[in-house]
């Protein structure tokens, strides 16, 4: 549901990227709310488009509302350039640059120009006519408030629910649906966006962090004066961010802040600074990132969903045990290479393409185990990128 922390690369071959004209692929962030059944969305090397688990919308896409507890394809007839998901829609980009949404559209989060349960879609539909859109990120809390941020060339638009002001136009209020893009300020420089559960934020070309939504204003406002922020990750209540390169930052609620204290922080705060960070995600309740190889996770586990081997008990009525507050080591892999955060569930990509994932839901592995606790591969290899949403994880994947 927004653009991932992870420095940019190739997500095919240099052949197929010059062949197809695709370049790099970046893929979103996925941060949601706790579920029970988990989806997932996998793009494939060819440009196709695989899914599995739940599917209650469509949001699969694959013209049913069928459940899959293994990889399906799903709109074999579009070439795509990369994907992100949100509690129950999924958004994407094709090759040429157009933009297509599909699953519930109860807030007009498809951007399809009308809204309601009833024009919800259960395939990939074409969002507007222009070519050109570069990123795209789904978002929201829960059904009611979903909505989506894109940018085409180098404007931002947000559509669809602005309970919270997260469309960007200056007001709020439950009752304000936006069905159709709408282009957030006048600003032509946007690069990065990334839409969370009740905020969105957004990179400029400058380098500076603009945000908007719940807790922030009703418009982008930029987050302190540095100039310097490479990648950003909005989650469920808190924001993380990474800056000269190899600074990771995070603020907002409690300890998925990562800063040693169950309060959070009000303003970015450096997380281990005596690590070099590579990439990062912020989730529902807890948050993920990369140092050298090595993976590190925080907050809440009570799905298992910071693969630590073990549940962490936040509701025990006589003993709760608090979420995590300092970044914890996951095993002792030192080759991961992206990670993807939900709420309760997470995902990631060790050297040669493997894809693990853990916590609430699906693995991938083919079981049909309601969590697990640590890191399980998945049953397809070949993956390049990977991100997370509340029902659905979507990836690109290199090979057969």
């Amino acid at each position: 549901m927004s653009l991932g922390l992870a420095a940019k690369r190739p997500a095919v071959s240099s052949d197929l990227a010059l062949a197809v004209g695709l370049g790099s692929i970046a893929m979103g962030s996925a941060i949601r709310v706790p579920v029970a059944v988990l989806a997932l969305v996998l793009v494939a090397s060819s440009c196709s488009l695989y899914g599995f688990g739940a599917n209650t919308f469509g949001q699969l896409g694959d013209g049913t509302v069928t459940a899959s507890s293994e990889p399906i394809e799903s709109a074999p007839d579009i070439a795509w350039k990369s994907v992100d998901v949100a509690i129950y829609h999924s958004c994407g980009i094709d090759v040429s640059g157009a933009l297509h949404c599909w699953g519930n559209n109860t807030r007009g989060e498809l951007g399809i120009g009308t809204w309601g349960g009833s024009s919800s879609k259960r395939s990939p539909t074409r969002v507007g006519s222009d070519v050109g859109w570069t990123a795209v990120s789904a978002g929201g809390g829960s059904s009611s408030q979903s909505y989506s941020c894109g940018i085409r060339a180098g404007l931002l638009y947000c559509w669809g629910h602005n309970g919270d002001g997260q469309i960007g136009q200056g007001t709020a209020g439950w009752s304000q649906v936006y069905p159709s893009p709408t282009q957030v300020g006048s600003s032509s420089d946007w690069i990065d966006v990334s839409a969370g559960n009740h905020r969105a934020c957004g990179r400029r070309a400058d380098n500076t962090l603009w945000c908007w939504g719940s807790d922030t204003g009703l418009i982008p406002t930029q987050v302190g004066q540095a100039n310097d922020w490479q990648a950003i990750s909005v989650g469920g209540g808190h924001q993380c961010g990474l800056r000269s390169d190899v600074e990771l930052w995070c603020w907002g609620n409690d300890a998925a802040v990562g800063s040693g204290t169950q309060n959070g922080a009000t303003v970015p705060t450096r997380v281990r600074s005596d690590l070099s960070w590579s990439a990062a995600e912020a989730g529902g309740s807890h948050s993920c990132a990369i140092a050298s190889g090595e993976l590190y996770c925080w907050g809440w586990n009570g799905y298992g969903e910071l693969g630590l081997g073990f549940y962490t008990d936040h509701y025990d009525p006589y003993n709760p045990e608090p979420p995590i507050d300092t970044p914890q080591r996951v095993g002792a892999a030192t080759d991961w290479i992206e990670i993807a955060v939900g709420d309760g569930k997470t995902c990631g990509i060790r050297e040669g393409g493997a894809l693990y994932c853990w916590g609430n839901g699906s693995a991938g592995d083919g079981t049909t185990a309601p969590s697990h606790a640590e890191p399980t591969q998945t049953r397809l290899r070949g993956w390049r990128s990977v991100s997370v949403g509340s029902f659905h994880v979507l990836g690109v994947r290199q090979g057969d």
